[in-house]
């Protein structure tokens, strides 16, 4: 039995997606196109009434493309909610009902709020089945799974089939509903196709807080496929709004997330063997956006900062941090900005450059090498090691080539930039430029009387100029 503060969750949801669309001045018109043929297939809404999707035809160069956005709004999860949802006057359970969405975000037609698909065909699937398409049951009419072969059918039927390039994407319910679908979708066009998937807020963990109703949990239990799908596509979290790529604030604003920020982690698996490791005895991690253009043959190499940990406890809790200082295992990726930005605007330097991320994972700038490990503690001082594995395999990726040669950090990140720079310069030829930058990573020995200095009074930075001042012709 769901409780009721579950269900009046589920419908705030239902009305979040729904008001994103609901009519504004201004905005595009486009009509609903009922599919009557649907109801011989038995492909129809929870009232038994036709499906239905709205069509934006493209234009110009974006006539061959296609954009299938499918529309979100929550499941109903007992049979008296799905009774209900028939009569809800957003037609989320009857095409009778249904008023038309909308096309905002990324499907604006105008091309400064949506560059990349404002001249494509923009299509919104209109979601009534109640379970993200996926039921094909013969009572109540839970068939939403002929409801999106049907609309697809359509599509195809009307000139999708030739597209060069199809999209298929969805929020929330729509959002789960394009990773269900996405290897079906993907089967129906030829090879010569480039297809993708975009689900914005529609995958829901098995991890949920115990604090909230157990939505996610509702949807997991009923899609236990989710998950399974072998296609590679876009997730879009959900922190800046729910569903993203349809608000118009979210998906173009100036104070939106950024989704092109995201560059993958890399595992450096054979850096085990040769002890270096993170303080857990994790392997060592890096992030590389590659370059581009005239930035191609050019690498910055961005130390991570971190601080230290300046004791035995402070160390080992430092393996269980979740922002993975201690460990690759716990490792989140890391923003591309400021120096690393591949926005020419924000980052007119660097934004071609082979641009890299060096994970810092070994609590003491990269500086340790002990040889036996205290099995009381069972802590891996690794980090000068770490630091030429690293180092080593971005050579054979390329940056042995490097016309310029860029090492850089902050904090700590600065801190192991001061410390290896000699050494940095060592791993190129004498015709490679190569330079150093400490970001706020020297620390002075000398503290201002009149101002103090909280930061170098902390005992482990007393130590780091302890035990690694800079040779005496610095």
């Amino acid at each position: 039995m769901i409780n009721v503060r579950s269900n009046e969750w589920v419908k705030c949801t239902v009305i979040m997606c729904i008001m994103m669309f609901l009519k504004t001045e201004g905005l595009e018109e486009v009509g609903i196109t009922i599919i009557q043929s649907g109801i011989a297939k038995g492909a129809v809404c929870l009232d038994g009434s036709p499906p239905a999707y709205q069509l934006a035809k493209g234009f110009g160069d974006g006539v061959s493309n296609w954009l299938v956005h499918i529309q979100g709004g929550g499941w109903c999860n007992s049979v008296q909610d799905c009774v209900s949802r028939k009569t809800l006057i957003y037609g989320l359970g009857s095409s009778k009902l249904m008023t038309p969405l909308n096309f905002t975000g990324i499907l604006s037609n105008e091309k400064e709020q949506n560059p990349i698909f404002y001249n494509w065909n923009r299509v919104i699937m209109r979601y009534c089945d109640g379970s993200s398409f996926t039921g094909d049951a013969t009572s109540l009419y839970f068939r939403g799974a002929r409801i999106f072969n049907v609309i697809v059918e359509e599509l195809m039927n009307i000139g999708m089939k030739d597209a060069q390039n199809v999209f298929l994407s969805g929020c929330s319910a729509g959002g789960l509903a394009s990773i269900l679908h996405c290897d079906k979708f993907r089967g129906l066009f030829p090879t010569s196709t480039r297809v993708k998937c975009i689900a914005d807020a529609g995958y829901f963990p098995h991890i949920y807080p115990t604090f909230l109703p157990p939505m996610n949990l509702i949807l997991m239990a009923n899609s236990p496929i989710v998950g399974k799908s072998s296609s590679n596509g876009m997730f879009i979290n959900t922190c800046f709004a729910h569903c993203q790529s349809e608000s118009q604030q979210a998906w173009s604003g100036n104070d939106a997330s950024k989704l092109d920020n995201k560059v993958g982690i890399t595992i450096i698996e054979s850096g085990v063997a040769k002890g270096a490791v993170c303080l857990d005895g994790s392997p060592p991690a890096y992030q590389l956006a590659k370059g581009f253009g005239d930035g191609v043959n050019n690498w910055l190499v961005h130390i991570q900062g971190g601080g230290w940990c300046n004791t035995v406890e402070d160390c080992v809790y430092r393996k269980t941090m979740d922002n993975g200082l201690g460990s690759s295992k716990l490792m989140p990726m890391l923003n591309f900005t400021g120096i690393l930005s591949n926005e020419q605007e924000q980052n007119p330097n660097f934004y071609n450059w082979n641009r890299v991320i060096m994970r810092y994972c070994d609590g003491s700038s990269f500086t340790g090498d002990v040889e036996e490990v205290d099995p009381a503690t069972n802590l891996y001082f690794r980090g000068a090691r770490v630091f030429n594995v690293i180092i080593e395999e971005l050579m054979s990726k390329g940056m042995n080539d490097a016309q310029n040669a860029l090492l850089s950090g902050c904090s700590a990140g600065g801190l192991a930039s001061i410390l290896h720079c000699d050494k940095f310069k060592g791993f190129f030829p004498s015709s490679t430029r190569v330079k150093c930058i400490a970001d706020a990573g020297y620390f002075a020995h000398t503290i201002s009387e009149g101002v103090g200095d909280w930061f170098y009074e902390k005992s482990e930075f007393r130590k780091i100029d302890d035990e690694h001042k800079l040779p005496h012709y610095c």
